[in-house]
Parts: C-alpha cells; structure tokens; sequence
C-alpha cells in the first residue's frame, strides 16, 4: 500500500476487516500502532472496519479500544450496518468515520418502496451525524446510480471492480479516479 501511495495516489486509503476473535486480543492496539509504525503508513489512511454485531457483543470495551485507536488516528468503519441489532444511541456514542450499508440492504433496492425509504434514512441519519457512508455490494449501474444520486460517498462491489491481483491493481486505481470515492477490499 505505501508503493501504491508513494507511486499512483498519495491519499490511497486500506481497510482491514477485522473479526470478533483478533478484536478482543489483548494486542490488538500495539498491533495497529506498531504495523503502522514500521511501515511509515499514514494512520489516518488506515481504515479498521468492525462488524455491527461485534459491537454489540461488550459496546463498553469497543468503545474503549475504538477510542484509543481513533486518537492515534485510525479512522473506524461500522460494517454491515443495518443487518444487526444494534442501537441507533451508539452512533453519537462512538466515534466513527463511516457507516457501510449492508449489501443485502444495497441488493434489495428496488424490491419495493420500504427499501429505498430504508436507504435513503440510513444515508441522511449518517449525513446529520457527521459520518461517511458507504455502500456494499453494488453489482449494477441502477444501484450505483442509487447510491450515488442519493449522497452515498463510497461504492464497493462488482459493479466498480471485481477482485483483481495486487500486479493489476496498478492498471484499476490509474483509471479509477472518478468523482465518487471507490473502496477496493
């Protein structure tokens, strides 16, 4: 990532998806902050994307290690959003930079008016909070369009780019420059 940096686009952002056992290991934020370290990555272009579910099972330790991560300056992405049980107060709680709208919610646009109505309240809640939004799972230029016309900032799925090696990556971030923001994972 620091090559794609250093070469093709200095702001180029990684997300690590990070699952509920190496959350809770005990090193995990001498892990992040010594990785980055080591590597001279920016921390503010290291992006950790925790799963709804995984905040909910003890929102009280999340907090706690969200938090020190966000003051070294890892930004903190809330995935899967809106497929869990969590509770709306956590968003003003927990200091995040983006929301990801579970692909089940994107895939479903169009199954009926209660989808859009969904979506487009997931969106302007994030907006009034201060958060980014992004949108998974988008596989076709309607749900693209969607998400776009409606304030989503970021667009994953096959729609923008099925998953390529790290040699052809070079070729995709080269033309990927548009006026939306494209999440690679």
């Amino acid at each position: 990532m620091r090559a794609f940096q250093k070469d093709l686009i200095p702001d180029l952002n990684i997300a690590i998806n990070i699952s509920a056992r190496h959350f809770m290991n005990q090193s995990l934020i001498e892990s992040i902050v010594s990785g980055l370290e080591i590597t001279g990555f920016n921390p503010g272009s290291f992006i950790l994307e925790v799963s709804e579910n995984l905040i909910m099972q003890d929102p009280t330790l999340t907090f706690e290690i969200l938090g020190k991560l966000r003051k070294y300056g890892v930004r903190i992405v809330i995935d899967n959003f809106g497929s869990g049980y969590s509770s709306l107060k956590y968003l003003q709680e927990f200091e995040v930079d983006f929301i990801k709208i579970d692909r089940a919610l994107v895939q479903n646009v169009f199954s009926g008016p209660q989808s859009k109505a969904l979506l487009l309240a997931i969106i302007t809640l994030a907006k009034n909070l201060g958060i980014k939004v992004i949108a998974e799972g988008v596989e076709t230029k309607e749900q693209y369009e969607f998400m776009v016309n409606n304030g989503c900032d970021e667009i994953q799925g096959y729609y923008i780019c099925r998953p390529v090696l790290a040699s052809e990556l070079n070729k995709f971030l080269e033309k990927s420059r548009t006026g939306v923001d494209v999440a690679i994972v």
